[in-house]
């Protein structure tokens, strides 16, 4: 099942192991995060059956095997944020190798190259680095998709594409839409091609699927009803699915934001719809293993973006968006990679295709370094400076006496997660409240400054990319 790498081949897999490097090292010194600190705080002390039930302090924050992977954790004492997040920095190792196993069914070299494509993402890199479910999710739904188009080879793989999926489905509830799509392929494909004596192995296959998606609609009905399911876009497909993901990959850097660039990426996905209506028009293109395997990857994009509409315009959910529409990016990437490939595959001694591939693949893998902050998180800035903050306010506690201090409710979870796991008991729990304005010690955003006489404050520490500033009243 899995290809040997030769030693002189490992050297063009540099570049993928600097950035799992990356990922390594964020997730060492990056401050734990909103989300991470109200998982931890929320149900790591909670039963096993209780979080799985979804009944006490229900909340889409509660990603299952991300949740039961920190309880464990906690329960064994590893209570760093490094340690916690270790199921997703695992995952990324997964991920990558998934894609050198997808990408290198036709062995050309060339994979080395192109699986930075779907891996070298500035954003895609924040969730490997996080103890969220999303890491976990898109390494197993790569190697559901593999298993998928190795299943033109070895039939008995779909079998193990549905389990996967299923597992990255639970993993990352968004993920259902992928899931569904693979689903439905199975299922069609049984329905036309039935066979009474595989009846009982296709029942087999979609046992276990099955009951998982029961589960989800449990979930998702305790989510409803408990107002949970608030997160994402009602403006439109463009909007909030594809153009929001190109914000989020672009990682508010200034030389990506010209015009003629982002309209090179919106049509992206049309392109290569187009690309493939075109070039299966011919037999010879048609029968190609490698055109084969793109279509594959491309049918799961296409039907789990037709998945979202449908959805939408049915239950009136609401669009993926940023880190629930991720999976979106990781596919769109997939098939340009895949498509890349097969090129590559039809033209194996074109120069000019190699030097095309090596030119936009260094693009992208320049704006992932250039991108790069060890301690910040593009969709969670305020909390890079946490760590900092108790440093400095540990400069001002006195024995026994427990510190007066006050602060935006959003960064209630990461402090009371460092007061919890490195016992401060000068520090108080922070509670979901408004900023009393009275407190010794006051930390704000800039749009809590109107609330605050400046003139009674001594300004302690600024951070204006962030937004965060922290005072202290004057004597």
């Amino acid at each position: 099942m899995f290809p040997s790498i030769k030693a002189h081949k490992l050297v063009r897999l540099l570049p993928a192991f600097l950035l799992f490097c990356l990922v390594v090292f964020k997730a060492y010194e990056a401050p734990i995060t909103h989300d991470e600190a109200y998982s931890f705080e929320v149900y790591s002390s909670k039963s096993i059956p209780a979080i799985l039930a979804f009944k006490e302090d229900i909340s889409a924050n509660n990603h299952l095997f991300n949740t039961l992977f920190m309880k464990a954790a906690a329960g064994l004492g590893f209570q760093h944020p490094f340690y916690l997040r270790m199921l997703s920095v695992f995952s990324y190792a997964l991920f990558l190798f998934g894609l050198y196993q997808l990408l290198n069914l036709n062995k050309h070299n060339i994979v080395f190259f192109l699986l930075l494509i779907p891996a070298a993402s500035p954003y895609l890199l924040d969730f490997f680095s996080l103890a969220r479910g999303y890491a976990f999710s898109f390494a197993l739904m790569i190697w559901s998709v593999y298993l998928f188009v190795k299943n033109n080879v070895l039939k008995k793989q779909r079998f193990w594409a549905i389990q996967v999926s299923t597992f990255a489905m639970l993993a990352n509830f968004n993920l259902v839409y992928v899931w569904f799509s693979l689903m439905t392929f199975h299922c069609l494909s049984f329905t036309i091609q039935f066979k009474k004596e595989q009846l009982i192995s296709f029942l087999k296959s979609i046992l276990f699927p099955a009951l998982s998606f029961l589960y989800l609609v449990y979930v998702f009905k305790q989510l409803s009803n408990a107002e949970q399911l608030y997160f994402g876009g009602k403006e439109g497909f463009l909007e909030n699915v594809i153009k929001d993901q190109l914000w989020c990959f672009i990682y508010d850097q200034a030389y990506a934001l010209n015009p003629s660039y982002l309209s090179i990426w919106l049509w992206t996905i049309p392109v290569l719809i187009l690309s493939a209506l075109v070039l299966s028009l011919n037999t010879s293109i048609r029968i190609n293993p490698s055109f084969k395997d793109w279509l594959i990857v491309m049918y799961v994009l296409i039907f789990s973006l037709c998945l979202i509409v449908l959805n939408h315009h049915i239950t009136g959910s609401l669009y993926p968006i940023k880190r629930t529409g991720l999976f979106v990016s990781v596919l769109v990437f997939l098939c340009l990679a895949m498509f890349l490939r097969f090129v590559f595959d039809l033209l194996p001694k074109n120069k000019l295709i190699l030097l095309v591939v090596l030119l936009f693949v260094g693009s992208l893998y320049v704006h992932t370094l250039s991108s790069f902050h060890s301690k910040r998180y593009r969709e969670i800035p305020y909390d890079s400076h946490t760590v900092e903050i108790i440093q400095k306010l540990a400069e001002f506690k006195t024995d026994n006496a427990v510190l007066s201090f006050s602060a935006n409710w959003q960064f209630s979870p990461s402090f009371n997660f460092y007061k919890q796991t490195q016992g401060l008991n000068w520090f108080p729990k922070l509670e979901k409240a408004p900023i009393d304005t009275h407190a010794q010690f006051l930390l704000v955003f800039e749009e809590d400054l109107s609330l605050l006489n400046r003139q009674k404050l001594t300004p302690l520490l600024q951070f204006p990319e962030e937004q965060i500033y922290l005072y202290r009243q004057k004597p």
